[in-house]
């Protein structure tokens, strides 16, 4: 039987009434600029009802949701101020040397500009916020079988967040920061510390420096990298260049200094296809030198005074990793990071957005249209 091409299902006509209902709730609401993105979540919210999905899933739909959006809106004034999270144990002491450390790293980063967050709880969380103080901290809580409770700095703070889920709250605290700053801890900080170098090593995670402190003269660190080295790594099961996503120090200087020149130079980067693409502040300019090769540099000289991407990626790295080659570059001096410029542009005729403040675009491989391109959300 030829079916007759201008007749029209049921089921078409009716995803056309529904989406002109949904298109005027949406203006009636006070329209967006995101109205597609906003029509297309109704949409998927409508087919749990097709799908029959039980009460239970769909009351952990509606709580996620419901908290992420608090979120986003608690975080939206501070957008454009850098952020450090940090991860450490609950059952540290005040009087603990890696609690002052802690307490120390959270002052001198809160005296450069940086907010900081933790999980609002005890020991090295109330150590972060205890050093930044409440009006530089954020609180991101979990409620917890015998209920963790917000340590004092942070309690009651309108920046304090308090979540039911462990993945929506993990997903803020990655979201959210511009830095890590891991701190001795137990189950809790091994899992934050190798889900986030997961996301820096498979390119879900912007690029960013991950400090793993200790007090001085610990060897919580250390005893950690040698198993990565020794066990990991030696086993084949991470490659070398993968060990350059973090650092460790127990000075805490080189962790400030980590995170604040990481982005002396470099803005962001994102995925265009199958390339990784760059945005710096300004062209670097290497200068020959054998006094300095990649394998020994932290993370912040790699990312201001890296090898290209294209010739990192020609040659089968992964994004994040730089192993030792025949490229010598002089360290770059210390100067207090720039900063940030987050305000919307308006784009000119022809829709690229402008430049800001020496701004540059560095595409990886042919760069026809790789800087209009939007950037990918993880």
């Amino acid at each position: 039987m030829t079916r007759n091409p201008g007749k029209t299902s049921s089921s078409t006509r009716s995803n056309g009434v529904v989406d002109e209902l949904i298109a005027g709730l949406i203006e009636q609401a006070g329209g967006s600029p995101h109205a597609e993105f906003l029509q297309e979540m109704i949409h998927s919210t409508l087919r749990l009802i097709r799908n029959q999905t039980s009460r239970g899933d769909v009351k952990m739909l509606n709580a996620a949701l419901r908290e992420l959006i608090y979120a986003f809106r608690v975080f939206a004034p501070y957008r454009g101020i850098r952020k450090v999270t940090m991860f450490g144990s609950a059952r540290i002491s005040e009087d603990a040397p890696e609690y002052l450390q802690a307490a120390a790293f959270a002052r001198e980063i809160s005296t450069r500009g940086w907010m900081v967050i933790t999980g609002a709880g005890e020991g090295i969380m109330k150590a972060g916020q205890d050093g930044a103080g409440r009006d530089r901290s954020f609180g991101v809580n979990i409620r917890l079988p015998f209920e963790q409770a917000a340590n004092e700095v942070i309690q009651n703070d309108a920046k304090l967040i308090t979540f039911r889920y462990f993945f929506t709250r993990k997903l803020v605290f990655v979201k959210e920061t511009d830095a890590i700053a891991l701190f001795p801890g137990g189950f809790g900080t091994m899992d934050e510390a190798f889900e986030t170098l997961t996301l820096l090593q498979t390119g879900k995670s912007p690029l960013l420096p991950l400090v793993c402190v200790d007090r001085e003269g610990g060897d919580y660190w250390q005893a950690w990298d040698s198993y990565i080295r020794g066990t990991l790594l030696s086993r084949g099961l991470i490659a070398a260049e993968d060990l350059s996503l973090y650092r460790v120090t127990d000075r805490l200087d080189e962790a400030a200094n980590e995170l604040l020149t990481f982005y002396r130079n470099y803005h962001s980067s994102r995925y265009v296809g199958n390339r990784l693409v760059l945005r710096l502040q300004h062209v670097p300019q290497p200068r020959r030198s054998p006094a300095w090769r990649p394998s020994s540099a932290t993370s912040s000289q790699r990312a201001a005074f890296g090898e290209s991407g294209a010739a990192r990626r020609d040659r089968g790295v992964r994004p994040g990793g730089f192993p030792a080659s025949d490229l010598r570059l002089q360290p770059p001096e210390f100067r207090p990071p720039a900063p940030v410029d987050r305000r919307p542009q308006s784009p000119p005729c022809g829709g690229r957005p402008p430049l800001t403040w020496g701004e540059r675009h560095t595409a990886v491989g042919s760069n026809a249209g790789l800087a209009n391109s939007q950037e990918n959300v993880t």
